[in-house]
This record gives C-alpha cells, sequence and structure tokens, in this order.
C-alpha cells in the first residue's frame, strides 16, 4: 500500500512539474540560461515563413551541400564531369559570399552558372563579354561577377 501511494505521488509530481514547466515556457518565463540558447537560435536559424537568410546559413548550406555531393561521388552517383562542375560551382558560391558583409541578414537569391547555361538561364542570352558588374538584366537579374574554378562561373543576383 505504501508503495502504491508513493508511486502515485511521484507520478502526480512528475506530471505537476511537466504541465507547469511547459506553463512557465509557454507564459515566457525562463531561466537566464534559456533566455539565450532561445535568442541565439532565432538568430541562426531560418524563421517559419520567411525567405530572408543570413550570410553564416547560406555558408552552412553551401558546406553541408559540398559535403553531400562528396558523398554521391563517393559512392559513385555522381560522374566526374559533374562533381567537377558543381564543386567549382559551390567554391564560387562560397567565395562571393564571404565577399559580403559578415552581418548581412537578407543574402539576395544568388545563381552561379556556366556560359553554356545562360542560354537555358535567361530567354535572351547576354554576350558575357560584354558584361559589367551591377548591369541589370531582364528586370529582375543583376549581374555581380565571374569567376574561374575549373570552368568560368557567372555570379546573378535575382531582385
Amino acid at each position: 500500500m505504501i508503495r502504491n501511494l508513493v508511486g502515485a505521488i511521484f507520478l502526480n509530481c512528475t506530471l505537476f512539474a511537466i504541465f507547469s514547466s511547459s506553463t512557465l515556457f509557454a507564459l515566457g518565463i525562463q531561466s537566464a540560461t534559456q533566455t539565450g540558447t532561445t535568442e541565439q537560435s532565432s538568430r541562426q536559424v531560418r524563421r517559419p515563413n520567411s525567405t530572408s537568410t543570413t550570410r553564416a546559413e547560406e555558408l552552412r548550406l553551401v558546406i553541408e551541400e559540398d559535403a553531400e555531393l562528396d558523398y554521391l561521388y563517393s559512392v559513385h552517383e555522381v560522374d566526374s564531369a559533374d562533381y567537377l562542375l558543381t564543386k567549382g560551382r559551390h567554391f564560387v558560391l562560397k567565395k562571393y559570399l564571404q565577399s559580403l558583409p559578415e552581418d548581412m541578414m537578407d543574402v539576395p537569391e544568388l545563381y552561379v552558372v556556366t556560359r553554356a547555361e545562360l542560354k537555358n538561364f535567361f530567354r535572351t542570352p547576354p554576350n558575357p563579354e560584354r558584361l559589367k558588374t551591377g548591369a541589370r538584366l531582364e528586370e529582375h537579374w543583376v549581374y555581380r561577377g565571374k569567376m574561374t574554378r575549373s570552368h568560368v562561373f557567372y555570379i546573378f543576383e535575382r531582385q
């Protein structure tokens, strides 16, 4: 009988702790360590229904994609030509992102394409030799520059 009583008390205390902690959390009453963790994660993680990202988030995504590409190449899911092309594209994108201000909050949509891909990317493909940094194309694209890494890549920002 005492064992049943102790078990019931323990169960009631446990349930009280669970409900009270979730209620306190919902009300915003948290300890200092919980508050710091929550604030830090909200700065580093994209909020639901938000399209804005930080420079650090974009760099992390490129690094993760690069790691996945390495894995796919190691298990022979990607051939060497596609691997080198995508690896070069990731390198260029990382370098461009690193050139942006470190505290940038809203990183624009960036596209890194080769000369051969320009015809698939634009309705009327521009001549890459005539492009000037900052040139506006088809009303919502801005040319940001070119970089070479196993291929020549052209960087465009969507506006």
